[in-house]
């Protein structure tokens, strides 16, 4: 091993300062990640902001289970 590869007491502070620090930053974005994927995923959101096409398309398909 050479002398720069060996992590002085003051290195492993700043590394474990930087890893924590790095940690926080990816716990807060996976938070958002998590948060962003419920709020795409909320089919009731879709058809609250838009009834018409649903109710639309749950007509014609009652009507073409019906004909069968």
């Amino acid at each position: 091993m050479t002398a720069s590869a060996i992590a002085t007491p003051g290195s492993r502070n700043e590394i474990a300062a930087r890893t924590a620090r790095d940690g926080a930053a990816l716990d807060i974005a996976m938070g958002d990640l998590g948060r962003a994927l419920r709020k795409q995923l909320s089919i009731g959101d879709l058809v609250a902001e838009h009834p018409l096409p649903w109710l639309t398309g749950a007509f014609a398909f009652g009507v073409w289970m019906g004909i069968r």
